[in-house]
């Protein structure tokens, strides 16, 4: 087995045998930055996940409030449409009321020639 020393450690170039403190120490280096790197990646997917939800909240909030909203103006609509059919009703009722005592009124002056 081919060994070199370089500044006091021994460097294992082919890999064979028992690795040395500075791979083993590199290694835990390069996983311990890939444990970071995932928990900044959980902890970024996490918030998304919470905005999303917000989001959704938010949005379901906002559906319930408008569909108030269009109840109480439908309701109050009907309301006026009601009221609307009410006085159209009277207004047709007075109409016929008239035309009928104007017809009264036309048979009277027939009837009696002073009053034409």
């Amino acid at each position: 087995m081919v060994e070199t020393e370089k500044k006091g450690q021994k460097i294992n170039p082919i890999g064979l045998g028992k690795p040395d403190i500075s791979i083993v120490d590199a290694a835990l280096v390069s996983l311990s930055n890939e444990v970071k790197e995932v928990k900044k990646e959980l902890e970024t997917q996490r918030s998304e996940t919470k905005n999303i939800i917000i989001g959704v909240l938010v949005a379901f909030v906002l559906v319930v409030v408008t569909v108030a909203v269009e109840v109480l103006l439908s309701h109050k609509n009907n309301n006026d449409i009601e009221k609307s059919l009410n006085l159209n009703e009277q207004l047709t009722s007075q109409k016929i009321e008239l035309n009928n005592l104007s017809n009264k009124v036309d048979n009277l002056k027939v009837r009696n020639p002073y009053l034409k």
